[in-house]
């Protein structure tokens, strides 16, 4: 059997560990082997740049729908999103996108995530509520307020069309008009 090399390069996983892959096997890579592959990402970067067009908006509708359709809601501007989880031999790889710049980290298990990363994954994995259990207003929703000194996090879901978005750690400052609003009604 003959494994394709992934988009991905390099392969880090667990505790930052890098992986190779050759031909049939995967392994940890040695010191070398990662130089090799930053070289060879540079300098196909250099001669040959790939344009990936950019991902949508959360909360955007899509162009089909019509303007009927109820009014969404923009997604917060700080804290997480888990957009995706898949379990392989045990263990929960997330995709965790940054609401403050729109990038997407793939495979963050509970043991490589940052701080809020990691309370994020938690309660993914753990604790995520029932969409019938949420007390909705309109097509959000304030899940969890947590507050340390003069900081204060808030955990939020959003409902578009049949999705449900899920946003930890939230702070103010990332909170349009929408929000505050329904911020103030939780209080």
């Amino acid at each position: 059997i003959t494994v394709q090399p992934g988009p991905d390069k390099p392969y880090a996983i667990d505790d930052n560990l890098f992986y190779i892959r050759d031909d049939t096997e995967t392994s940890l890579a040695v010191r070398d082997e990662i130089v090799r592959l930053i070289k060879t990402n540079a300098e196909t970067a250099e001669s040959d740049p790939e344009v990936l067009p950019p991902l949508p908006p959360i909360g955007q509708l899509p162009p089909q729908i019509s303007a009927s359709a109820t009014k969404v809601v923009e997604p917060p501007r700080t804290g997480v999103e888990i957009v995706e989880s898949e379990k392989r031999k045990g263990t929960y790889y997330h995709t965790v996108r940054d609401l403050r710049n729109g990038n997407l980290i793939k495979n963050v298990t509970r043991s490589s995530a940052r701080k809020l990363w990691h309370y994020a994954i938690t309660k993914v994995e753990n604790d995520m509520p029932k969409p019938s259990e949420i007390a909705w207003q309109g097509n959000i929703a304030v899940l969890d307020v947590r507050k340390k000194d003069d900081n204060v996090w808030y955990d939020l879901a959003m409902r578009e069309n049949d999705t449900i978005h899920y946003f930890y750690g939230v702070t103010d400052s990332g909170l349009n008009d929408n929000w505050l609003a329904l911020i103030e009604k939780a209080q």
